[in-house]
């Protein structure tokens, strides 16, 4: 039985989920020094130090349909004129790497009105 290197037997850990941004990172030529985890759960968030990014890892290639969906729907959506969190449009998503989904995503900065939706919208 393969052994995935993003994984233990307790999970996904944040040593392997690392691996795997970085890996992402060198792909897209994104600079990875410095990235923070932000989250670690279902999917891993880091947040890069080098540009208003975030990059979010999914647990498994299983998930590859549904990272596509994301961001089809994200570049839809934000194409439509509605403040939807947003792929970055100059890479090709999602990447898959080490049999893991990997998108990268804009910051959104509490309280950018660019990207508060208000009721009265």
């Amino acid at each position: 039985m393969a052994v995935d290197a993003a994984r233990s037997e307790e999970g996904f850990t944040s040593a392997g989920a690392t691996r795997v941004m970085v890996a992402a990172c060198q792909a897209t030529g994104l600079h990875d020094r410095g990235a923070e985890l932000i989250r670690l759960g279902e999917n891993p968030l880091f947040r890069l130090a080098s540009a208003p990014v975030i990059v979010r890892v999914a647990r498994g290639e299983e998930w590859l349909p549904k990272a596509r969906t994301e961001v089809a729907v994200s570049r839809w959506l934000n194409g439509e004129g509605f403040p939807a969190a947003q792929a970055v449009e100059d890479l090709e998503q999602p990447l898959l790497v080490d049999g893991h989904p990997v998108t990268f995503w804009h910051l959104i900065v509490e309280g950018d009105p660019v990207r508060s939706i208000r009721p009265d919208q």
